[in-house]
């Protein structure tokens, strides 16, 4: 069986309170996820794409209804998904290699 992981390096979320600047990492994670992710084609989970889109859209609302730090919602969406394929790498806090 093959597996797809995909991991996303996001190198600093802003502060900025524009929304719609604010969501641009989640955005393109959500567009990342429609184009590669297996969910999207598996038979078996036939509400995965709905769950995306669902899910997109709660945190994307959280990002211009809450005070909640960036990347805590960046990270509840990818949790939402319960899936070992996916997660979230902060450029910021990433230990530094040799």
């Amino acid at each position: 069986m093959i597996f797809l992981y995909i991991f996303f390096s996001i190198i600093f979320l802003t502060s900025c309170q524009n929304g719609n600047h604010r969501n641009s990492d989640l955005k393109y994670i959500y567009n990342e996820i429609q184009e590669n992710h297996p969910g999207i084609f598996n038979k078996e989970d036939p509400t995965f794409k709905e769950n995306l889109k669902h899910n997109y859209l709660k945190a994307n609302k959280a990002f211009y209804k809450t005070s909640q730090n960036p990347k805590q919602i960046t990270e509840a969406f990818i949790s939402t998904f319960n899936d070992t394929h996916l997660s979230v790498n902060w450029y910021n806090e990433m230990p530094k290699t040799l």
